[in-house]
């Protein structure tokens, strides 16, 4: 029996989308794609706000977890429409590139940019001289409006199609992202795709890279690595580095790509972005890297977690 189901879903944006990175001087760097957690927040702002006469951090809390028990949410990455793929980040000649996943087709980071990445710069203003106040520039990096995503909801079998797909398309009403206040970050629904109860995540099928194969029948969503041309693996989604989980260095070799600590800012009673969550180390997506002999050996599975990052079981 499937314990899981899924949507293939397109969005498009209907303003710049500023996805927090790092910072660069007076510029605040955006990611290249939109982050599951990113979609887990939104859609759990979505269901708390259904019901709510009056503010109630509690419901965000109680909303969070129900969210996080019956749905999974992957990266949604930039979507070209003319050939029908994602664009991922990857690291292929030792220094970072982008790859349809669709065909075998390569271009720069500078290109990328180029393309999809705008800024927008302000400062404030000084009223008794009429000139810029000093140390206020700051520039905002982020995806330029009109750009389309592609990504995956899973969710449990257990809930109405027409449930899932309400929820999804009430993602509009929220915005992804940073600088909200200021219009960014406004997305529409474009396509809603059942997903059949097994694929290939994003459809890779470039490099001869390992296909990442979901199977809905798993009690919980995992994905199964299958064997390419060559024998690499390129992250689709974070890895997560968990000891308990023999997950580490020990069972890869050949590793170009980066490792990224991520801590956030969550809900808590006392309201929003008042409690730090636990820092956790990620493989991030685009980084590739062989498994040796001993993973080969084992199940080579992916186990998804609803903020769209994965652990390996080895």
């Amino acid at each position: 029996m499937n314990k899981w189901s899924g949507y293939e879903v397109i969005l498009k944006a209907l303003s710049p989308i500023h996805l927090g990175y790092k910072k660069m001087g007076v510029v605040d760097l955006t990611r290249r794609y939109i982050p599951g957690k990113n979609l887990w927040g939104a859609a759990t702002a979505v269901k708390a706000t259904m019901n709510m006469d009056t503010y109630d951090p509690n419901k965000y809390l109680s909303e969070g977890k129900y969210i996080r028990d019956n749905f999974r949410f992957s990266c949604f990455y930039p979507y070209d429409l003319q050939r029908q793929s994602v664009v991922i980040p990857t690291y292929q000649y030792n220094c970072l590139e982008y790859l349809y996943a669709r065909g075998n087709d390569l271009f720069s980071a500078y290109e990328f940019e180029s393309q999809y990445i705008s800024s927008y710069a302000s400062t404030s203003i000084n009223g008794e001289l009429g000139s810029a106040r000093e140390h206020t520039l700051h520039e905002i990096e982020h995806l330029v409006s009109g750009l389309s995503f592609k990504g995956y909801v899973f969710y449990k079998t257990s809930l109405q199609d027409t449930l899932v797909c309400d929820l999804i398309n009430k993602l509009t009403t929220q915005g992804l992202g940073g600088d909200r206040s200021r219009g960014f970050g406004r997305v529409r629904v474009v396509e809603i795709n059942k997903l059949p109860t097994e694929g290939n995540l994003f459809n890779l099928s470039g490099f001869g890279m390992w296909k990442w194969q979901f199977d809905s029948k798993d009690e919980e969503l995992c994905f199964h690595l299958e064997m390419g041309e060559k024998d690499r693996v390129l992250a689709l989604l974070p890895i997560v580095f968990d000891k308990s989980q023999n997950t580490n260095f020990q069972y890869m070799m050949n590793f170009i790509g980066d490792i990224e600590p991520i801590v956030g800012r969550e809900w808590s009673a006392t309201g929003a972005g008042q409690k730090f969550s636990e820092v956790i180390y990620t493989i991030t997506p685009g980084s590739v890297f062989q498994l040796k002999e001993l993973a080969l050996n084992s199940s080579k599975r992916l186990k998804m977690n609803a903020y769209g990052y994965v652990n390996m079981i080895i």
